[in-house]
């Protein structure tokens, strides 16, 4: 009887010790990836999902340069770049392929969407870095298409 309490003691503690921890990590991972919206966080819509950004994001080199974040930069640039004529003007704002990684491809998109936003808006600052008034315009632009 000891015996068969003391297996039964252990494969519960096993249980808990592998589970709690995949689940805690299974919680993030989707509050990272869902609807994970507090206040001040942006809203980028891209191809009907949606995706949150905290407004204290920075993107670029000397920044965050591979993650989430970065995916989402890019599929957003993607998305105006593709879709930019409905304005008027072409914004050559490609990210190239979306691998969460901010390489030249990346840099280059953000910088040429910088100018593009203000060649429309005046007030941009071009310099590569998608921090928070880069996102807040992209989450601009994307809720019109």
């Amino acid at each position: 009887m000891k015996k068969t309490l003391s297996i039964l003691l252990l494969v519960c503690i096993l249980v808990v010790a592998i589970c709690v921890p995949a689940t805690a990590a299974g919680i993030e991972q989707r509050n990272l990836l869902t609807n994970r919206a507090t206040a001040g966080d942006y809203r980028l819509i891209i191809n009907g999902v949606s995706h949150y950004v905290p407004s204290d994001t920075y993107v670029g080199y000397n920044y965050i340069t591979t993650g989430y974040y970065v995916g989402v930069a890019q599929k957003a640039l993607n998305s105006i770049n593709t879709n930019s004529w409905r304005w008027g003007r072409h914004a050559n704002c490609s990210a190239g392929t979306v691998d969460e990684i901010f390489v030249q491809n990346t840099y280059s998109g953000v910088f040429n969407f910088q100018a593009w936003d203000n060649y429309w808006t005046g007030n941009t600052q071009i310099d590569g870095i998608c921090g928070p008034a880069t996102f807040g315009q992209l989450a601009n632009y994307l809720i019109q298409l």
